[in-house]
């Protein structure tokens, strides 16, 4: 954090975190006497100070998307491929190894028409712009499945390099 200060200016701070900038505030006070109305103010900037920062850096957080999200809730192998890395680390039940999107998705379509998807929920995600990481519960016709992901950002689309589906 770098702080500056001017005749005309209390504070500048700019905040931040690699290159991004995620939050350039300049608060502007004229002198404001120790009464307890400029505390009440000063207060109220502090906290118009802390929720941008923490809006502001909300934002960048990237959401999975709904479609990825769709294709487990409703069993669709084809959609969910096409967020396939060409190459990705399968963990389903028994089988694991680096497969092809094509063999991939033929093992997943596989394991979908065995296990008939009742719904799908994300349980936590985490991670930065360019990757993330979410963990799901996939209900099925013959139980609860944990689900894991890995996805990265590629060329402005998600892209998932490690999928897990394990028994609950």
């Amino acid at each position: 954090m770098l702080l500056l200060s001017d005749s005309l200016f209390e504070k500048i701070a700019v905040f931040r975190q690699g290159n991004d900038i995620y939050c350039n505030l300049i608060v502007l006070t004229a002198q404001i006497e120790n009464s307890e109305e400029g505390m009440k103010l000063k207060i109220r900037k502090i906290t118009l100070v802390v929720l941008a920062f923490v809006f502001s850096t909300m934002l960048g957080m990237a959401q999975i998307p709904d479609d990825l999200v769709l294709s487990f809730k409703t069993g669709n192998a084809s959609t969910l491929s096409g967020y396939f890395n060409q190459n990705i680390e399968l963990f389903i039940l028994e089988q694991d190894d680096v497969y092809s999107r094509a063999q991939a998705q033929q093992i997943v379509s596989n394991f979908f028409a065995q296990n008939r998807p009742n719904g799908f929920s994300i349980i936590h995600q985490s991670g930065k712009e360019d990757s993330k990481f979410a963990i799901g519960k996939l209900s099925t016709s013959k139980g609860d499945y944990r689900v894991s992901f890995f996805v990265k950002n590629e060329g402005g689309k998600p892209v998932i390099h490690q999928l897990r589906i394990e028994k609950q």
